[in-house]
């Protein structure tokens, strides 16, 4: 870390952006072209998310080649099983966590396990999974939820998360502080979950417990989740300093805190919030790492944007250098074993 403190401001700004490629979302066809992957991975960025159907990237040397040295690129996908899963084409796909749910802690291990060890195949060392979200009414999520009951949640995906780990792939307990209950689903709209009183009492323990038990060897997805009694009005959660600060200090979690989406999906755009505002609030905020789909140009206009929070004072030196400090420790730290992440 000594090194990367004498980094230019744009280097360091580089590895804290967590850039998304999904042009194969939905029934859109077609796939990333790796140049573009090259591209951005040549600006130096700290991670790149690789869509479902990017099929192209999935099997291009550009990303593996990019593991190599100190300092790998993280590389992730969402790798839930069901409907969210790289599906096919890309590794043998998982039954949605649900059903996954009804299972023997260890065959949810054994398979996580084999599933990572398929990823790691094809580069990915993060995965944006498992959900620690709790089952609930109104059901924004469906069936990607374990259980409604938190130990439940907290013993299944606990046991996929440590199969992950045991591949090679950092897993990413999503979608904090919880979006089981929330009233609608945060990919469409602004969505609402209840307050922060009655998260403590259910939907916040997994998220207490698995951070504990993976201390050292996990993300936290932030969710675009406004909790009343913890967020302020119209600012989601991850983009709330204030309530970035309760996952740090009432929580504990010290690892690296990566945002939820923040260019497409409508709890961020149907608030009229810019990618590039979007991106510095996230940081500004507390989060670590800033994920959003976009391409070379996008990274270099948010990245020209960010040197000039740091200019103007929006965005200090030291919460750059202390969400550097967590992304190198990750990449650097081996707690997760595999080729590329290896201490």
């Amino acid at each position: 870390m000594e090194a990367a403190n004498q980094w230019p401001l744009r280097q360091k700004l580089a590895q804290l952006m967590f850039i998304g490629f999904n042009t194969g979302y939905g029934d859109t066809p077609g796939t990333t072209d790796p140049s573009a992957a090259q591209a951005v991975i040549d600006a130096g960025v700290g991670g790149v998310f690789v869509g479902r159907k990017e099929v192209g990237l999935f099997n291009s040397p550009v990303l593996s080649a990019a593991q190599d040295g100190l300092l790998p690129l993280l590389v992730a996908t969402d790798g839930e099983g069901g409907r969210v899963d790289p599906l096919p084409q890309v590794a043998a796909p998982l039954p949605p966590a649900l059903e996954m749910g009804t299972w023997d802690p260890q065959r949810i291990r054994e398979a996580a396990q084999q599933h990572g060890e398929d990823l790691r195949a094809h580069a990915v060392n993060v995965n944006f999974a498992p959900m620690a979200d709790l089952a609930g009414g109104p059901d924004p999520l469906g069936d990607r939820t374990w259980s409604s009951d938190p130990a439940t949640v907290t013993a299944t995906a606990g046991a996929f998360a440590e199969g992950m780990c045991a591949a090679g792939v950092y897993p990413t307990f999503k979608h904090f502080p919880g979006h089981g209950h929330s009233d609608v689903d945060a990919d469409l709209e602004p969505a609402t979950t209840p307050d922060l009183a009655t998260l403590e009492t259910a939907d916040l323990l997994p998220f207490r417990d698995l951070t504990k038990s993976m201390k050292g060897r996990s993300l936290v997805m932030t969710g675009h989740l406004d909790v009343p009694g913890l967020t302020t009005e119209g600012r989601p959660l991850s983009l709330d300093p204030g309530a970035m600060a309760y996952l740090r200090d009432q929580v504990g979690f010290d690892g690296v805190a990566v945002t939820d989406e923040l260019a497409e999906m409508g709890s961020i755009t149907q608030r009229g919030i810019p990618i590039a505002d979007a991106v510095e609030q996230s940081l500004v905020a507390g989060n670590d790492m800033a994920l959003f789909f976009g391409g070379p140009s996008d990274l270099s206009r948010i990245l020209d944007r960010l040197e000039q929070a740091v200019a103007d004072g929006r965005l200090t030196t030291e919460r750059v250098d202390e969400a550097l400090a967590r992304v190198i420790t990750l990449k650097a730290s081996g707690a997760c074993p595999g080729p590329g992440l290896s201490g």
